[in-house]
């Protein structure tokens, strides 16, 4: 499921201008770019493996997102890919080697609620998704057209889906 919606979040990136990655929609309601966004969801992931494996943050552009001065410009388009795709990859890597014995036992991890194994398995697919969709609605704010991929229909036969 992560790189099903991976493949959805890069999809809709396609075709962006570096300037597209910084565009604040309604900038005096504090709104996010698809950089801040993007930046957001590789800390997420890699905030989620500093907890499993017990680690101390690394922060690859030297604070998290959540730090980020607001005089300063955000990381560029092809810095934040490159984040966004290694904090995925080292979920992948992580979650191939990981052995779980009891999918509903409980897992504490610092920064995230007190879980189970399923719901911390699914969290963070369905939080990449969700911020899809926000980045998705940020491009049709440009005026930019959606991609024609295959990609955009991951997701029409599921349930829920229309």
């Amino acid at each position: 499921m992560s790189k099903r919606y991976r493949i959805y979040t890069l999809a809709i990136l396609d075709g962006l201008a570096e300037e597209d990655f910084h565009f604040r929609p309604k900038e005096k309601m504090e709104a996010n770019s698809i950089g801040w966004i993007l930046w957001h969801i590789a800390e997420v992931t890699d905030e989620f493996l500093w907890g499993m494996l017990k680690q101390n943050p690394i922060f690859p552009f030297g604070h998290s997102h959540l730090n980020h001065p607001a005089d300063k410009p955000y990381p560029s388009s092809p810095e934040l890919l490159k984040y966004l795709e290694s904090s995925h990859q080292r979920y992948l890597d992580w979650l191939e080697k990981v052995e779980i014995a009891d999918y509903e036992a409980k897992v504490e991890i610092p920064g995230f609620a007190p879980s189970t194994w399923n719901y911390l398995l699914l969290v963070l697919p369905i939080h990449e998704r969700s911020h899809a969709y926000q980045i998705r609605y940020i491009r049709r704010l440009l005026g930019k057209p959606l991609p024609d991929t295959n990609a955009q229909n991951i997701f029409k036969n599921w349930p829920g889906q229309r």
